[in-house]
């Protein structure tokens, strides 16, 4: 073969191949995608612990780990919907006022995404997108000590929630794509009913928190089909 063919050949399949993908992709309209990594729970207001609180009660949380699972449909070229869940851990740092304090919060979405991504002849995909749907918000206290009030047990709520989200996907091959992915997660502020546990010197049932915002860095991997 002669050189000049060689190099024709050689940028014919370096452009056909991304076109081969990108057609792969869109012609495997179904998908299940993972992804797993860091879940920051912002601080929050406590309106309710037991009984009332001064109005400048917060609760501060430590950053937590995250992992999802989605199934979608490309109904497009460039949309795709989406059912999401999973789940997120954080545990809580501080109460303002609270001399003793050994919990976690366990965050557990289902969302309904609609997803945008940018058609293009390479392997590399950018994508945004939004969803909404609720979280099951769970509260596990081994236990609180806040002025004489002592708990343990644990509650849950289930609340009014929707997230934004964008990334990117790198195409491996024609059915597998890995990227990386963030989410910001804004949910209603749940109230715990504590309905079983270990009490002392409460003067109420509920643990109420304010509005929830949680930043999600993950890194993803999808299946086509």
């Amino acid at each position: 073969m002669k050189p000049n063919a060689k190099l024709t050949l050689f940028v014919f399949a370096g452009v056909a191949l991304p076109l081969q993908l990108a057609a792969q992709d869109w012609q495997n309209r179904l998908y299940f995608k993972f992804d797993g990594g860091a879940a920051v729970l912002q601080r929050t207001s406590v309106k309710d612990l037991f009984g009332g609180v001064p109005p400048d009660t917060t609760v501060d949380f430590d950053p937590g780990a995250r992992f999802g699972v989605s199934f979608g449909y490309h109904a497009t070229e460039w949309f795709a919907a989406e059912l999401e869940t999973g789940i997120m851990a954080n545990s809580l740092e501080n109460i303002t006022g609270a001399s003793s304090l050994d919990a976690d919060v366990f965050t557990v979405p289902l969302m309904v995404n609609a997803r945008f991504q940018l058609p293009n002849r390479s392997r590399f995909t950018p994508y945004i997108g939004a969803g909404v749907g609720g979280t099951s918000s769970v509260l596990d206290v081994d236990h609180i000590d806040y002025y004489g009030t002592y708990f343990s047990g644990s509650a849950s709520d289930v609340v009014f929630a929707f997230q934004a989200f964008a990334g990117f996907r790198v195409a491996l091959n024609e059915h597998m794509g890995l990227g990386l992915e963030y989410h910001f997660i804004h949910s209603e502020g749940p109230t715990y009913e504590v309905d079983w546990g270990y009490a002392y010197n409460i003067y109420s049932d509920h643990v109420s928190f304010g509005d929830m915002n949680i930043h999600v860095a993950s890194i993803r991997f999808d299946v086509t089909f």
